[in-house]
């Protein structure tokens, strides 16, 4: 894939919203009953071959305030799957986090809290799918920060300081050392692009990412039982496309027996008997993946009430990759 040579954009952003530093710490009194969790990578734990690199040594560690499931004690940033993001207990509790997560007019998938302990530190690497250009955005809130907390974004350090709201270009490589003797914590929201969101940024910024394009979410739509029984169907899904849709690791063999079922009122997607991820409808004959973003779908052709075409379509900004799924009888 070819894409449109742009300049290096600004590794972080100020996003111009500031919160109460006094009301944080109150409300972080209260998260420090609940036990921290070490921070684990999305993996869909029963699927063959998923075996996701962890960029720490154990000793980051997080809570959930929105996490699949609802599980607060869910540290990973979720994916492809069958549960929704619900709100976890902790906003129960945290009235005024709620308050700033509420202030962000956009659909938010996983909200963390991220606690990064005084001499510890977090591997260079990529979240690639936190792009403008496949739907999300990863922002952070510093709750406890300090000087000599070391955040380097695409080889840039970034100072950001603590109750603002900031933008990183997570999709580019980072690493932070914590070199403070303090326990730096922050408040990590994914968010979905829309038209909130965007504001958010300088215009100039907003047109030099367009030139990438930038996939805007969607909201679902309502189908029937009855609508959604007529997209049953079953296929053949090579290995190689098991990464793309399942945010796996690759080198798993073979080729597997898939199949498109309704169950318990929703579409789901079954590998090998196995239910895998619930289909979200965003258009009559189209489909995401519950727990993702628009950036990939399924695609259905319907003839005589039953399904003729199914095709996989993956998107980055302007590009699509459409990759027909073979039906069987």
């Amino acid at each position: 894939m070819v894409e449109l040579k742009t300049e290096k954009l600004p590794s972080s952003i100020s996003l111009g919203m500031s919160f109460d530093i006094a009301r944080i710490q109150e409300e972080l009194k209260i998260v420090n009953s609940f036990s921290w969790i070490p921070e684990e990578p999305f993996s869909l734990k029963d699927l063959w071959g998923s075996s996701p690199t962890v960029f720490h040594d154990g000793k980051w560690k997080g809570l959930s305030l929105k996490s699949q499931g609802g599980r607060w004690d869910k540290s990973d940033p979720g994916g492809p799957g069958l549960e929704p993001f619900e709100e976890t207990a902790i906003l129960k509790h945290t009235p005024y986090f709620k308050e700033i997560i509420d202030s962000l007019k956009c659909h938010k998938r996983s909200i963390r809290l991220s606690l990064l302990p005084a001499g510890a530190s977090i591997q260079e690497h990529c979240d690639t799918y936190h792009d403008f250009k496949y739907g999300q955005i990863r922002l952070h809130i510093p709750l406890v920060t300090h000087e000599d907390v070391v955040i380097v974004i695409d080889g840039d350090r970034c100072k950001w300081e603590a109750g603002q709201l900031w933008y990183g270009n997570f999709a580019k490589p980072h690493w932070v050392m914590n070199n403070s003797s303090l326990d730096r914590i922050h408040l990590i929201i994914d968010v979905c692009i829309n038209d909130f969101v965007l504001s958010l940024f300088p215009e100039d910024f907003v047109c030099k990412v367009r030139a990438n394009g930038i996939i805007k979410h969607q909201e679902p739509i309502d189908l029937t039982e009855e609508e959604l029984k007529k997209f049953e169907c079953k296929f053949i899904i090579p290995a190689g496309l098991m990464k793309g849709i399942f945010e796996t690791d690759d080198g798993i063999p073979g080729a597997f027996d898939a199949s498109i079922r309704l169950l318990n009122g929703q579409i789901v997607f079954f590998v090998e008997e196995r239910p895998l991820i619930s289909l979200v409808p965003i258009s009559p004959t189209r489909f995401c993946f519950n727990g993702w973003t628009c950036e990939r779908h399924l695609e259905f052709e319907i003839f005589n009430d039953s399904v003729c075409n199914l095709q996989l379509v993956m998107r980055s900004g302007y590009y699509n990759t459409t990759i027909n799924l073979a039906l069987l009888s």
